[in-house]
């Protein structure tokens, strides 16, 4: 402890809107280690602790304590005489990783107790957000190691947390095989967020008006949010989340599947040359919406009303259904300056492609998937550093932008996101004994999420999809013979 505070310095780092926008998020991710070799040395606990605080020197981000000024802005307050020490818990289980593994590693074969953390940011009991939370699980005869892993989204994206990680994992194997217990890698990494604001200088691409819309429509609820204090905000949306969650699944979509559905569709996407994103996307936005308007329709007793005593053709003439939402995450690395790529902060965009309700009731499954995959598309190709210059004043010049959006995802049954993880380095978190075997979010999440995560090989390649749903809409897809035929269930 002592020696971890004499390596840092004090500093305060400013947040800005833009972290704010998922403020309320944490990031919490499970990684399964299988001891293949039946190891005595596999993942040893003091090597672990040892490079995580070593890890901490170049990551002192993660020691500060978030902090609300009278003026209603946000800083990261790191404070070497009150570090804000992480959570860092160690266990044992009689559970054996061949029987997690033979299970496909589905929820109910894991330990009790896995995660530290739920998918909303909480407060402890004296107000103090952790901005680290592990916990380390050796699985019975060390076959095998479960590690949790969480961090806020409000200081860092999933880059950053990649990049944390990977780091982490890279001095612990510099401890256990090159002996360098001493030597410190000096940190390449930048948290200002100023050097986010200055490469976005340039010129300027207007946003569109459904994602302007998003962030700027403020109403009574987001004005509410927007006015309590951080942690009442916090607390208040950690409440909500207990009762409005979402149950998580995972699929698997095989690179011959993704083509096969390529092939079918490609007529409808007016020349568009599609993407696995845009396909992916379109293939879960279609059956959660249909999912979702089928109960509407089966279970509301007003609607089943509204439907007898009204003709369909003056349902449709005198109200509409509200559109679908699909908001799109994107992360935006590759479009930084060279000289910024070690920026560790929130470096994201957001994108919200709406589809009318009716579209998806009356056309064909293929034109209706080839259409929006086209949109998807379409509105993801005009992705440059001039649209993302616009994003971020937008964000800037209304602070409250966090608020409206959370209320307008919130507030439509529909609103999907989607977020692409593809593109991490997850065989770089290597602790000396291997990349983990399978990464999982959490059997609970905030309701219509989607994460899309790379799939081997020898399952067939292609993707594995996340999928945090309303458990009667996910009863629903598998009822749809269309999803199903391209997206298989794991569990």
């Amino acid at each position: 402890m002592e020696e971890l505070a004499n390596s840092i310095s004090s500093a305060v780092i400013s947040l800005t809107p833009h972290d704010a926008l998922l403020s309320f998020n944490n990031h919490p991710l499970v990684y399964f280690f299988e001891n293949q070799n039946s190891d005595i040395d596999f993942m040893p606990p003091d090597k672990l602790k040892a490079s995580l605080f070593k890890a901490l020197r170049n990551f002192p981000l993660l020691l500060g304590h978030i902090k609300e000024t009278s003026n209603g802005t946000v800083n990261v307050l790191i404070d070497k005489s009150n570090l804000n020490m992480p959570e860092f818990l160690e266990s044992t289980s009689t559970v054996n990783y061949k029987d997690v593994k033979n299970s496909g590693f589905s929820w109910n074969s894991w330990p009790s107790g896995v995660a530290t953390a739920g998918p909303a940011v909480i407060p402890d009991k004296d107000g103090i957000i952790k901005l680290l939370s592990i916990h380390v699980i050796r699985l019975a005869n060390n076959s095998g190691v479960i590690l949790f892993c969480n961090i806020p989204h409000y200081i860092i994206d999933g880059v950053g947390y990649y990049k944390f990680l990977r780091h982490w994992a890279m001095q612990c194997r510099r401890l256990r095989y090159t002996g360098a217990s001493e030597e410190h890698v000096p940190s390449c990494y930048t948290f200002d967020r100023n050097a986010l604001r200055v490469s976005m200088q340039g010129r300027r691409s207007p946003l569109d008006i459904e994602t302007y819309d998003a962030l700027t429509s403020a109403g009574v609820l987001s004005s509410f949010l927007a006015f309590l204090p951080l942690s009442f905000r916090t607390r208040l949306i950690a409440i909500g989340a207990r009762f409005v969650y979402g149950q998580g699944y995972f699929f698997h979509i095989s690179d011959t599947a993704l083509k096969d559905l390529h092939i079918l569709i490609k007529e409808y996407s007016d020349d568009i040359p599609l993407t696995s994103y845009s396909l992916l996307a379109a293939l879960f936005r279609v059956a959660v919406s249909r999912a979702i308007l089928n109960e509407s329709e089966e279970l509301g007793i007003v609607a089943k009303a509204t439907n007898m005593i009204v003709p369909e053709f003056l349902r449709r003439t005198l109200w509409k259904t509200a559109p679908h939402v699909l908001l799109n995450v994107v992360h935006t690395y590759d479009f930084l300056p060279s000289d910024i790529r070690s920026y560790i902060g929130n470096s994201i965009y957001m994108r919200v492609v709406q589809t009318p309700a009716e579209y998806l009731q009356d056309n064909t499954d293929t034109e209706v998937h080839g259409h929006l995959a086209a949109q998807i598309t379409h509105a993801m190709s005009k992705v440059n550093n001039a649209l993302l210059g616009e994003f971020y004043d937008t964000v800037a010049t209304h602070p409250k932008a966090y608020s409206n959006l959370t209320t307008y995802m919130g507030m439509r049954p529909t609103a999907l996101s989607v977020i692409d993880e593809r593109h991490y380095k997850t065989d770089s978190v290597d602790f000396g004994d291997g990349s983990p075997a399978w990464i999982s979010g959490l059997p609970r999440h905030i309701p219509n999420f989607i994460a899309l995560l790379s799939a081997p090989e020898h399952v067939g390649g292609g993707s594995y999809v996340y999928a945090s749903l309303k458990p009667t809409n996910a009863e629903a897809m598998l009822c749809d013979k269309f999803f199903t035929t391209y997206a298989k269930l794991l569990f």
